[in-house]
Order: structure tokens, then sequence, then C-alpha cells
């Protein structure tokens, strides 16, 4: 996609990021179709980027969350980002908000999706600041306390079910036995924190921060292109 001539690299990637920040209004319309013309100009984007050491690639990590994520395309680092999330089975995530507002599409499995808000009484939790400054991967943690919460919602999701969240909205996900894959379009920055509730008897995850392969990245996002491919024939 990218080529020797920097005028033409700019076009390129001036228009790759206004069609990602356009996918907007195609995920709260739940536009499946306009969202399918719109992928096949990124998934090649991104086919290209894996070859190389790319701002997508570094961005991409495996969460302690129990999901690996993919970014497809970086549209500013504190613009829209879309990514291909893939979770793995059985995975009970915390309690957390973000930094912006988001949509996702499940493209195939089974994950639920619940919110949560601060309680007098319940279930008590640590709460954990994160921070970032947009700049590199990852998060500084800080404890700040602990806090009551309770569940307010939670509902089922399966392939081509849509769901979105605003930034202050807490919330958590998880899988069965088969785990799960969604398209996931962050939205731009409305603030450099967020927060984590971490369950006083949950036992320690995996490090933040795990790197995602080369090989890794190609494989996944060949993956889903197949996906997009077969659902046009």
């Amino acid at each position: 996609m990218l080529t020797q001539n920097g005028g033409a690299a700019m076009v390129v990637e001036t228009d790759l990021a206004n069609t990602v920040n356009r996918l907007w209004c195609d995920f709260k319309n739940k536009d499946s179709a306009s969202i399918h013309r719109k992928m096949s100009p990124i998934l090649a984007h991104a086919l290209d980027q894996a070859r190389e050491e790319s701002l997508e690639l570094a961005y991409s990590f495996r969460h302690n969350l129990g999901f690996s994520k993919y970014v497809l395309a970086e549209c500013g680092v504190e613009n829209c980002q879309l990514r291909l999330h893939v979770w793995e089975a059985d995975v009970v995530d915390m309690p957390h908000s973000h930094p912006w507002d988001f949509q996702s599409l499940v493209l195939s499995g089974r994950l639920w999706n619940s919110t949560y808000r601060a309680a007098g009484s319940g279930v008590m939790v640590d709460e954990i600041v994160a921070r970032s400054d947009f700049r590199r991967p990852g998060f500084r943690y800080n404890r700040c306390g602990k806090r009551f919460i309770e569940m307010t919602s939670s509902e089922e999701l399966a392939a081509f079910d849509f769901y979105g969240l605003p930034y202050y909205c807490v919330h958590a996900s998880s899988t069965s036995f088969c785990g799960a894959a969604t398209l996931f379009l962050r939205g731009p920055a409305k603030r450099k924190k967020s927060y984590i509730y971490k369950f006083q008897e949950e036992e320690k995850k995996r490090p933040y921060l795990e790197k995602i392969r080369k090989d890794e990245y190609e494989e996944s996002v060949s993956w889903l292109a197949s996906l997009f491919y077969e659902a046009s024939e």
C-alpha cells in the first residue's frame, strides 16, 4: 500500500484514516454492509504493515485481560484505532473503564458483556488507576483504594452482534469454551486514564504487555481477510 514516494504515501495514510473515522457511524448504525466495503483497503494496509516494523505492529500485544490485540489501522495515536481482538477460551475479565468510547462487532465465538456501577454495598474490589500518555503502548498502574461495585446488566453476544460503550462506563467481558473474535473500533481519547476494579481474591495475571510477533500478526490479519472474503461470496 505505501510507496517510495512520500506524497503518495501521505495520500494513502490520509485516505485510510478517513475510512477508519467513517467506520464510527457504520458501527453506531450497525451497518454491516458498509463496514464490509471499507475493510478491503484497511486489511490490505494491515497485511503490508505485517512485514515491517510498523506502528500497528508496535501497538499489538497480548493483554492481561485475556485477549490478543492486533492493531489494523492507527489514525493518530489519540484518534480512532481499528483492532482485531482474539479472545481466549473461558476468560473472565476484570471490570474496567476506558479513556475513549468504543464500538465492537463480534466476528466469531460467543461472549458476555456486563456493566457495573459504584455501590454502597456489594462486591469489594481494589480500584486501580491506569494512565497512558498515548505515545507508547501500555499503562502505568496505581492502586488508589477500595470500593463496592455491583453489576447492572449483562448481555450474551454472538457472531454479527454489535455492542459499544462510552468511556466512563465500567464493564467486563467473558467468554465460553470456544473463545471469541471481535472487530473493535476505539474512538478519540477523552482522558489519559482509566479505571480497573480487581476482585480481591483474583489471582495475579500475566504481565500487561506481551508483544505480538510479526508472524502472529500476519496470520491473524490473513484469517480476518479470509473471513471477510468468504462473507462476500
